[in-house]
């Protein structure tokens, strides 16, 4: 944790914000880590959205890749905005991620 509260430190020092991305488990964490909003992916599909939404209000980015995920979050109560990747990340994409 501080590791990641120095990093938000510093970049809120520049005036950006910083997001959580994925690890639900941390989201009860945001004040400890300085985070501003999270970006989860796939948390329609292991039924994660509302610990991030419990902890960052509507300042989640969701991303879902299967359609069947995308349609259930965007049809629940008080959804979150969603962004779908039908058929996931094109090959070798995945590797990027950091």
């Amino acid at each position: 944790m501080a590791t990641i509260r120095a990093l938000a430190d510093v970049a809120h020092a520049a005036g950006l914000a910083v997001a959580q991305k994925n690890a639900a488990e941390l989201a009860a964490r945001k004040i400890e880590m300085g985070t501003d909003f999270a970006v989860a992916e796939e948390c329609n599909a292991y039924e994660e959205c509302d610990a991030y939404q419990g902890a960052y209000g509507n300042h989640v980015l969701v991303i879902e890749y299967q359609q069947e995920s995308f349609d259930r979050g965007c049809s629940a109560p008080g959804a979150l905005d969603r962004a779908a990747r039908p058929g996931g990340l094109p090959p070798g994409l995945a590797a990027l991620s950091v």
